[in-house]
């Protein structure tokens, strides 16, 4: 690689934010193979489309690195607390979860399709049942606030149509207040 490829640039800014090469490559929806594999030369020169994905995985990073403050870490946590809740209520690992990345938007996916609902729904457990500010969750989760304000939606409009869905989100909401 030499330093006019734009994946010198990409290698840099990844360095310098202390960013991983497995964070970036999961968070472009790539294998850590491909990733090292393109950055060595072995794949040629790389598509737009792939340049495209690593650099916004690059700049999703940074923004979620560069702002880990209390509140931030906070937030994070609860997110993953809550996930852990419905998680286990649904009769899921965790872990499969967050190995569905949601960077990759694999619609056609049932796995992913699957995680993604769950995602959506510790998303409005925390906005909805800790009162926690969309814009809140939107920087601890290295979202747009318009993909926190689409989860929401969804959970919403899932309420609606479902009443074992709501009864147990009420539950959960409680849970994690601690009321019971």
């Amino acid at each position: 690689m030499n330093a006019q490829s734009p994946l010198f640039a990409i290698e840099a800014k990844r360095l310098a934010a202390g960013i991983s090469r497995e964070q970036l490559a999961s968070a472009a929806g790539m294998s850590l193979r491909h990733y090292d594999r393109l950055v060595i030369g072995d794949r040629g020169t790389p598509r737009a489309s792939t340049l495209g994905k690593l650099r916004t995985a690059l700049a999703r990073l940074g923004r979620v690195q560069g702002a880990q403050d209390d509140m931030t870490r906070l937030v994070g946590s609860l997110f993953n607390a809550a996930l852990a809740l419905i998680c286990q209520r649904e009769g899921v690992e965790p872990s499969e979860v967050l190995r569905h990345a949601p960077s990759r938007r694999a619609t056609a996916d049932p796995a992913w399709l699957a995680a993604a609902r769950l995602r959506q729904r510790a998303i409005a457990l925390v906005n909805q049942g800790l009162d926690l500010p969309q814009s809140e969750l939107a920087r601890a989760l290295g979202l747009t606030p318009a993909a926190i304000s689409l989860a929401m939606g969804a959970v919403e409009d899932a309420r609606h149509e479902d009443p074992e869905l709501d009864r147990t989100m009420d539950v959960l909401e409680r849970m994690l207040r601690g009321e019971g």
